[in-house]
C-alpha cells in the first residue's frame, strides 16, 4: 500500500525545497551588529510585523494574504540569489532571474496551489492591490529597523547616500503613510547622526548654475566704463587688479557677477592656466567675465570653491580638456561628476576652508605652512572619497 499519493508529495517536496531559503544571506545584518540575516528570517519578520502593525495599513487588507505575500515572495531567491536592494547593476537582471526560479520551484506543487502561489507572487510583484502595496511596506520597513538598530552600518557598507534609500522608501507610503513617517524620521535621525551615508555623486549641472562670459571686439575697450575679468584677474583663488581690460557699457550683453560667484578659464593658450578659478568676494559693479571664463553660481559657494580646489577637480580637468586645443567646453564642464554631501555639510565644510583662507590671508608670514595645511586637508578628503 502506497503511503503517499502524489499531491502530497508535491506538497512535501515544496515544503523541503523551500528550507533551502535558510541558506540564501540578505545584505541586511540581523540586530545587535550580527550576522548577516537570511532570507527566511527575513519573510517570518515581515509576516509577523505585518500582523501586528496591520492596523497602520492604508486601507482594509486581507491580512492572511498579507503574510503569506511575506511568506513567498522571497522563495525564488533559492535559485535567482539575493538582489541588494540598492545594486543597480543586479537590479537589471532581477526579474529575468526571478520569473525563472517562480516556475521551477512553483511547479513542485501540485497544479491548483502551483496557480495560487504563483498569482499570490505575482499579486505582490505588480505592487497594485492594498495587500500588495501594505507587504512592500513590511519588506522595506523590517531592513529598515534592522539597519538603524545597527547604526546604519549596512548603509555606509555599500556607501548608500540618503537620497538612494529615500528612493526606495518612500514606497512605502503607498501601504502606510504612518509606517513612512516612522520610515523619514528614522532616515533623518541617522542623517543627523551622520550614519547613513549623505554624500552622493552627482554631476556639477545638478546642483550649480552656469553663466557665459561676454565677447568683445578691440574697438569695445575704454579707458573706462564695465571691467571684464580674464584669465589674468585671477592669482591664488582671488581676484586681482591685472592687465585690467574696461569695455563700453553699452556692448555688455552678459550678466554682472555676485558675491559668492566662482569663476574660471576655461579657454586659454596656456593649458596650465585651464580650470584656474577664484571666488567673487562682495559687491563687485559694472563687472563681467570674459568669453574664455564660466561663472558658476552656487548656493553654497565656499563649499564650491573647496571643491575646486581638490585633485578630482584637477583630474575632471586633465580628462576633459581637449587633446589640440586648451579649452573645457560648457558641456564637458557641466558634466563633471563629484561626491557631494547634504546642503548643511556643504556649509559647515565651506565655512571651514573660509575661515582657513581668511587665516592665510591675515597671517601672510605663516601663509606657506598654511596653504600646505590646506593642500593636505584637501587631498586626504579626496583620498577618503568625501570630495572627490
Amino acid at each position: 500500500m502506497q503511503m503517499m499519493d502524489e499531491r502530497i508529495e508535491k506538497q512535501l517536496a515544496f515544503s523541503l525545497e523551500i528550507d533551502k531559503e535558510k541558506n540564501i544571506f540578505r545584505q541586511t545584518h540581523i540586530s545587535g551588529h550580527g550576522r548577516n540575516e537570511n532570507d527566511a528570517e527575513h519573510a517570518w519578520h515581515m509576516a509577523i510585523m505585518a500582523y501586528l502593525l496591520r492596523e497602520y495599513a492604508n486601507e482594509d487588507v486581507d491580512i492572511t494574504k498579507v503574510m503569506l505575500m511575506c511568506l513567498i515572495h522571497d522563495i525564488v531567491e533559492i535559485d535567482a540569489g539575493d538582489t541588494y536592494a540598492y545594486d543597480a547593476e543586479g537590479l537589471k537582471t532581477q526579474k529575468e532571474r526571478e520569473n525563472a526560479a517562480k516556475e521551477r520551484i512553483f511547479s513542485l506543487l501540485p497544479d491548483d496551489q502551483k496557480a495560487e502561489m504563483t498569482a499570490l507572487f505575482d499579486e505582490f510583484e505588480d505592487y497594485q492591490t492594498p495587500e500588495a502595496k501594505y507587504a512592500h511596506a513590511m519588506d522595506n520597513l523590517q531592513p529598515l529597523i534592522l539597519n538603524n538598530s545597527n547604526d546604519g552600518g549596512d548603509w555606509r557598507e555599500h556607501g548608500v547616500s540618503a537620497k538612494t534609500v529615500y528612493g526606495r522608501q518612500s514606497k512605502t507610503r503607498l501601504g502606510s503613510k504612518k509606517l513612512f513617517e516612522i520610515t523619514d524620521w528614522i532616515i533623518q535621525d541617522n542623517i543627523r547622526k551622520q550614519q547613513a551615508i549623505t554624500w552622493e555623486q552627482r554631476k556639477l549641472d545638478e546642483f550649480v548654475s552656469f553663466f557665459s562670459g561676454l565677447t568683445y571686439s578691440p574697438a569695445d575697450i575704454r579707458p573706462a566704463g564695465t571691467l571684464v575679468l580674464r584669465s589674468s584677474n585671477v592669482k591664488d583663488g582671488e581676484v586681482v587688479d591685472a592687465d585690467n581690460v574696461y569695455v563700453d557699457p553699452t556692448v555688455v550683453n552678459s550678466e554682472n557677477v555676485r558675491d559668492g560667484d566662482i569663476i574660471v578659464v576655461v579657454r586659454n593658450g596656456s593649458r596650465a592656466l585651464i580650470g584656474k578659478h577664484a571666488e567673487i568676494k562682495g559687491f563687485k559693479p559694472n563687472t563681467v567675465i570674459g568669453a574664455f571664463m564660466t561663472g558658476i553660481r552656487s548656493e553654497h559657494p565656499s563649499f564650491l570653491n573647496a571643491l575646486l580646489n581638490t585633485p578630482r577637480f584637477d583630474k575632471e580637468v586633465e580628462m576633459n580638456m581637449g587633446a589640440t586645443i586648451n579649452q573645457i567646453t560648457g558641456y564637458m564642464f557641466s558634466k563633471m561628476e563629484f561626491m557631494v554631501p547634504s546642503s548643511d555639510e556643504q556649509d559647515i565644510i565651506g565655512n571651514y576652508f573660509k575661515k582657513l583662507d581668511n587665516l592665510i590671508t591675515l597671517h601672510q608670514r605663516e601663509d606657506s605652512n598654511k596653504k600646505r595645511a590646506k593642500i593636505i586637508v584637501l587631498t586626504l578628503l579626496s583620498w577618503w572619497g568625501v570630495i572627490s
